[in-house]
C-alpha cells in the first residue's frame, strides 16, 4: 500500500497508524530542499520538516519517494542545479525513488496571476530538457525515477512545456552529449 502525504504531518503517532494500515512506501511532495522556495510558493512545510519526516520514515522501514518540481516561482535553472543536489548529497534525504514534476501553469491560480503580472516565467522546452539532461545522469542507481512529467492534460497548461514525452527529450539530449542516467529505470 502505498499513500502519498507532506512532510509536516508525518509524527510518530502517523508513522504508528501509517503500520497499522499496512503501508510500506510513502510518497512526499517535497517539491523542494530550498527554504526560500518553499515559502516564496506557501508550500507550509521547511527542509528541515523532510529531514525529520524522512528520518522517522525510513526508521521505520518505509520505501521513501519524493517529488521534486522544478521551475517554482523563484527558481532559476541554476538554482535548481543546486537543488536537485541536496536530494543526493545530503545522507537524511537520499530517496528510493522520485519523481519529477516541472511547474505547470495552470489557469486561475495563484502562480497564473504572478505570470500575468510578469513576475513568473515558466522555463522553455530547451532550456527544461538542459536543466534535466544536466541532473539526470548525477542519480545514484539506487534510485528509481517513476515519471519527468505530470500527467496533466496540454490544454489545461497556460504557459511553459507541454511536452508529455519528456523523458524522450531528455534522453535523446543526453545521448547526444555521450550521457546516460544510471537510475534504475534507464538501466
Amino acid at each position: 500500500l502505498v499513500i502519498e502525504t507532506r512532510p509536516d504531518w508525518i509524527t510518530p503517532e502517523e508513522i504508528i497508524h501509517l503500520r497499522q494500515l499496512g503501508v510500506t512506501k510513502v510518497q512526499i511532495g517535497v517539491q523542494s530542499l530550498d527554504d526560500e522556495i518553499l515559502t516564496l510558493n506557501q508550500r507550509g512545510h521547511d527542509v528541515e520538516s523532510v529531514r525529520k519526516a524522512l528520518g522517522l520514515l525510513r526508521t521505520a522501514g518505509f520505501k521513501l519517494h519524493l517529488h521534486w518540481m522544478p521551475n517554482l516561482y523563484g527558481a532559476t535553472p541554476q538554482k535548481d542545479r543546486e537543488d536537485f543536489a541536496r536530494f543526493f548529497n545530503d545522507p537524511a534525504i537520499c530517496p528510493d525513488e522520485l519523481k519529477i514534476y516541472p511547474c505547470s501553469l495552470i489557469g486561475d491560480t495563484e502562480l497564473y496571476r504572478l505570470w500575468q503580472e510578469g513576475a513568473y516565467h515558466p522555463y522553455s522546452l530547451d532550456e527544461l530538457v538542459e536543466l534535466l539532461a544536466d541532473v539526470k545522469p548525477t542519480i545514484p542507481r539506487y534510485t528509481r525515477v517513476n515519471r519527468l512529467f505530470r500527467d496533466i492534460p496540454a490544454h489545461h497548461i497556460q504557459a511553459g512545456v507541454t511536452a508529455s514525452n519528456l523523458r524522450q527529450l531528455v534522453h535523446e539530449e543526453l545521448a547526444r552529449r555521450g550521457q546516460m542516467c544510471g537510475c534504475i529505470r534507464c538501466r
